[in-house]
């Protein structure tokens, strides 16, 4: 055990993960406290190639990678580590969101709105991105499925606490299921999105080559829409004549005090 660690009045555990910390901060290894020699990982090389035989090798002599003793799950890390290291993980999350820190490194500040520091963030991204372009067709089906289904579960859950359907923390405006600070950010990431992929016309450029205006990829034969969303359009306007009016609707209510007052 290293000096820092001995002459400490923290739990070894604690210890520990302050030293990573501090190491990760100054940009050495949190392993060995030497300079890493991966710009895109916080270990350097040989603390990683080292791990990773270790790790091989238990799992393949059936012991947990964790504490070293047998392990008969069929799992790398035995019940018993795994309690622990979900206690851990949550106090240190805990602790880290306090202090306003990377739930994740805990060695940079965490982003605006997020709990993640923008470099943890990034790589987060990258790594599901490259995690998800190497399923198959059927997997990436699956995958969405499940996105959707828990998002409309979230959308529900939030839309009966009465909250906004995108952020699930202010309340929506009137006639909104969102909130104005959602509608705005999302108008401003669409503008920013057509920006930097033109890979639609704009409206204009739709009407100028005869292009529905709506999918912006089919000739236009009904006007500015094409059969596919002419069809579509016509089938919505069938179900809304078909639904029951809502008069108890506040736009229903303002235009009655509007136009038929005394």
């Amino acid at each position: 055990m290293c000096a820092h660690l001995k002459n400490s009045s923290l739990p070894f555990y604690m210890a520990s993960e302050n030293l990573r910390i501090q190491r990760k901060a100054q940009g050495l290894c949190p392993t060995c406290g030497e300079i890493s020699d991966r710009e895109e990982y916080y270990e350097c090389s040989a603390c990683a190639e080292r791990h990773r035989r270790n790790r091989q090798s238990r799992i393949k002599n059936g012991i947990c990678v964790r504490c070293g003793k047998p392990n008969s799950n069929g799992k790398s890390v035995c019940d018993e580590c795994t309690a622990k290291r979900k206690e851990e993980s949550k106090k240190y999350r805990t602790q880290r969101v306090e202090l306003g820190m990377c739930i994740q490194c805990g060695a940079r500040k965490s982003a605006p709105g997020k709990k993640r520091c923008e470099f943890c963030l990034a790589n987060q991204a990258e790594f599901l991105a490259r995690k998800f372009e190497n399923l198959s067709e059927e997997e990436k089906n699956s995958v969405r499925k499940k996105r959707n289904s828990r998002e409309k579960i979230r959308k529900e859950k939030a839309r009966e606490s009465g909250l906004c359907v995108k952020c699930h923390k202010r309340k929506p405006s009137r006639g909104h299921s969102t909130c104005t600070e959602c509608r705005v950010a999302y108008r401003k990431a669409s503008k920013k999105w057509r920006e930097n992929n033109k890979k639609y016309p704009t409206y204009e450029e739709c009407i100028e080559q005869g292009i529905c205006t709506t999918c912006r990829t089919n000739k236009a034969t009904h006007k500015k829409l094409c059969e596919i969303c002419y069809n579509k359009n016509m089938e919505n306007i069938k179900k809304a004549n078909a639904a029951p009016r809502k008069t108890e609707h506040f736009w229903v209510q303002d235009n009655r005090a509007v136009f038929f007052a005394k």
